[in-house]
């Protein structure tokens, strides 16, 4: 099993602080608050300890040396270029007073990286939440093509434009002020420092501040729908002043006006004491050595190891527990990364589910069965089929039909009786069933594929927007069914960045290699395609990472890799094993002409995987949707995001 490492560290943080008050819930955000939230000093050990946790996670990091220079000009798409174990030593070097403004400085630097699955949950702020006074509505502009904003009230908090008698929601706002000053200098046209379009805004925060996402566009995505507004101190950093600015046109008078307002911080309780929300991880109260998790590591790589010298019977056994323990917390990573990255989707995913049966056909107990029919077909009476898609097509209210869905609805098909089209909805690459992930993946194919099946599909619509990734394997497993035409081969050439914890890891897939290889992800010799057992201890290589900057500066990053092999899972096929007698296995059912993959720059991971096969082996063509504002007009992104996987 392939596991996503995500940097989230446990740390020691001093219990002391002083007394300060921020009542529950929402209020605005002050200079009181301010140094409230930086009353807990920063103690003796908690900067050492803190910087070489970080770095010995970010020891194994995939992107450790290659954020020096990503690809996508001028660096990553106009992002900076990084050395992070140099600006963790720059942030060990300042002069903390506070906890506060030490972490901050780590939230900055991890989220500049805009990597998926590498961020930093501060300690001791998660109870707070920094908000703008009002969200942007954006509407088109008919004739110049870009957005125009309009202000809107949070529908859950007591109205702003009550409070302090104006009228900006449903006014058009033309500036904002970050900065809290007025939007232009000494009453002149000339723009002051700190204001900006409302489009502009958000992405000069989303460029410095939004994590997770290579793309800008995804970037900037994110931040429209959420993150400029509702900001967690724990993942962002705070405002560089207590105010903000609008400068609208009043609805009610179509005249001018500008509006300075404090920034608001929600608080979930009462606190007089931040030290009170500061644990103390129990393990480094027991020592001030720094190097204590190494030692703690190889301690439990000397326990793992243990376990080859147990008799067989009794090993198995071990290892099925084993296993059972490091997929568990392989799906509670999964739950992070999407927690992080695609808000409210627990929520969504339950909706969906409570919504399920409300497009549910009578047929659909049937077709849910496995396939007992020995000629191929789902059912038998043609005559019935086209009745039922006459019916199907005069009821437009019917015409949007669901016809299969997983159990944990991360997979949907659905069928438009007018167009003939079958759409199939990947929310995610992470699934709670693994085997039903792909069953569900065959039955839907099986019925748009199926010429007698009322739900026949001439064309197809793989819709990947907001997937999140997920499990390696997915992609691979998925594209050789859909696609058995394309040029072999496709499982890709993989090599892993040496470190301590990427060695810890490395004797786990080793062992399950050995021991668990019907249900493990393995790698093959590029030469002789032969299983590796011992992937991680085999003679690897290096890989230096370069970089000129416009001030004439270089730098240079090498890391050691492991040995480059061919990443494998095709013995974990199970669609290939329902598709044998159904006469779908290795059968082209739509040409490139008639599949379309729909993304939006939300593609990570495994999803950016998949995207990407398509795209090179030419079977379908790729629609992308975005372009916030119009800022990148002219301008190609790649679809996804390979993050850290």
């Amino acid at each position: 099993m392939k596991i996503l490492f995500t940097l989230l560290c446990s740390l020691v943080v001093n219990l002391s602080g002083a007394d300060c008050n921020i009542d529950d819930g929402l209020q605005n955000y002050s200079h009181e608050v301010f140094q409230c939230l930086r009353s807990v000093p920063l103690g003796p050990d908690e900067k050492n300890v803190t910087i070489s946790q970080i770095k010995y996670y970010l020891d194994g990091y995939s992107y450790r040396d290659l954020v020096l220079n990503l690809t996508g000009p001028p660096i990553g798409y106009g992002s900076d270029s990084i050395n992070i174990f140099k600006e963790l030593d720059r942030i060990s070097d300042l002069n903390h007073e506070n906890t506060f403004d030490f972490y901050q400085n780590i939230t900055q630097l991890i989220n500049s990286m805009h990597c998926a699955h590498a961020y930093f949950d501060t300690p001791c702020f998660n109870s707070f939440e920094i908000l703008t006074p009002y969200v942007f509505r954006f509407e088109i502009d008919q004739v110049s093509g870009r957005h125009i904003a309009y202000g809107q009230e949070y529908e859950s908090f007591d109205s702003f434009d009550e409070k302090y008698q104006v009228n900006i929601a449903d006014s058009e706002i033309k500036y904002v002020n970050i900065l809290g000053l007025d939007i232009y200098k000494d009453e002149t046209s000339e723009l002051n420092e700190g204001t900006y379009t409302p489009e502009e805004a958000i992405v000069n925060w989303a460029k410095d501040n939004q994590g997770s996402y290579r793309n800008p566009y995804a970037r900037e995505e994110f931040a429209r729908s959420y993150s400029f507004y509702v900001r967690s101190i724990t993942r962002y950093v705070v405002p560089q002043s207590f105010n903000i600015t609008y400068g609208y046109i009043d609805h009610t008078d179509n005249q001018w006006k500008q509006l300075i307002i404090p920034y608001g911080i929600y608080s979930y309780g009462r606190f007089t004491n931040i030290g009170d929300l500061c644990p103390v991880n129990e393990y480094y109260q027991q020592s001030n050595d720094s190097s204590l998790s190494y030692e703690m590591n190889k301690s439990k790589l000397r326990e793992i190891k243990k376990m080859t010298k147990y008799e067989s019977k009794e090993k198995q056994g071990i290892m099925k527990n084993f296993q059972t323990i490091i997929k568990r917390l392989e799906k509670k990573a999964q739950i992070k990364i999407r927690e992080r990255n695609e808000l409210f989707w627990g929520k969504k995913m339950q909706t969906m589910k409570n919504k399920s049966s409300k497009y549910d056909f009578k047929s659909q107990k049937v077709l849910n069965n496995p396939p007992t029919e020995s000629n191929g077909s789902i059912h038998s009476n043609n005559l019935k089929y086209k009745q039922q898609r006459k019916n199907l097509t005069s009821r437009n209210a019917d015409d949007y039909i669901k016809i299969y869905t997983s159990k944990d609805s991360s997979l949907i098909g659905y069928y438009i009786a007018s167009l003939k089209l079958g759409i199939i909805r990947i929310k995610s690459f992470s699934q709670e069933d693994l085997d039903d992930f792909q069953y569900s993946l065959y039955m839907i194919v099986r019925q748009f594929a199926d010429q007698k099946s009322p739900y026949h599909s001439k064309k197809i619509l793989i819709d990947l927007r907001y997937n999140q990734g997920g499990y390696v394997r997915h992609p691979y497993l998925i594209f050789r069914f859909l696609f058995p035409q394309a040029d072999y081969p496709i499982w890709p050439q993989s090599d892993q960045v040496r470190s301590d914890i990427n060695k810890i890891y490395g004797v786990f897939q080793d062992l399950f290699t050995k021991l668990e290889i019907e249900d493990s992800d393995i790698f093959l010799d590029d030469q002789t395609g032969e299983v590796i057992y011992n992937y991680y201890n085999l003679e690897g290589s290096q890989r230096t990472t370069s970089v000129n900057l416009a001030d004439g500066v270089q730098d240079s990053i090498t890391v050691n890799l492991t040995k480059r092999a061919t990443y494998y899972a095709g013995h974990l096929d199970k669609i290939k094993e329902y598709s044998l007698d159904q006469q779908l296995f290795r059968s082209v059912h739509w040409q490139p002409k008639d599949v379309n993959i729909l993304v939006n720059g939300y593609c990570e991971g495994s999803c950016a995987m998949f995207a990407k096969q398509v795209h090179q082996k030419k079977v379908g063509r790729t629609v992308a949707l975005g372009n916030f504002g119009g800022v990148h007009n002219k301008a190609r992104y790649d679809v996804g995001t390979a993050g850290g996987s």
